[in-house]
């Protein structure tokens, strides 16, 4: 922060759980946050609810690449698109 730096990537994500980011708002609230690392559909609502300010996906996006080629990309991105539609 005091370098100048907007938002903070929080990696890996899974390991801290999104009660990090709302643990660390109570004394610093004005820091902004991204989880990469562990983020998910199902989970994608609870990082959100403690305050990310944006969640970054990486795995989640090509898990099915093998199986289903690169049109998995595409639905698994949208299919988060959807879910943060849904949750704002």
């Amino acid at each position: 922060m005091a370098t100048g730096v907007e938002v903070v990537r929080v990696f890996p994500g899974g390991n801290l759980g999104p009660a990090f980011i709302k643990n660390v708002h109570g004394p610093i609230p004005h820091v902004e946050m991204i989880p990469s690392g562990g983020v998910s559909l199902d989970n994608m609502d609870q990082w959100m609810e403690n305050g990310a300010w944006a969640v970054g996906i990486g795995s989640a996006l090509t898990k099915d690449l093998k199986e289903k080629g690169y049109v998995s990309v595409t639905e698994n991105a949208q299919a988060f698109v959807d879910k943060y539609h849904d949750l704002n």
